[in-house]
């Protein structure tokens, strides 16, 4: 929840002048995520290696919150890593 509301901070501080836009931007991650954890389960459950997918998911989110506190407050380079 945190993370969430933290996301919606850092986008509103992209210059927009409207709470709609604030919402599309910080709509980004999550629905890029929504499609790639559809497709990364499928990947899974195809190959069977539930175990090596499990940890790459974990080592690309450490990787995307580590870039997160790298970044501080600009909200482009931001909002890439919060798609990891």
């Amino acid at each position: 929840m945190a993370l969430c509301l933290g996301a919606i901070a850092i986008m509103a501080t992209a210059q927009t002048d409207t709470a709609i836009k604030v919402g599309l931007l910080s709509m980004i991650p999550w629905g890029i995520s929504a499609v790639v954890m559809v497709l990364w389960g499928a990947h899974s459950d195809k190959t069977g290696e539930r175990r090596w997918h499990v940890a790459g998911s974990l080592l690309l989110t450490v990787t995307g919150l580590i870039g997160l506190t790298l970044v501080g407050h600009a909200p482009i380079p931001s909002l890439i890593v919060l798609t990891l």
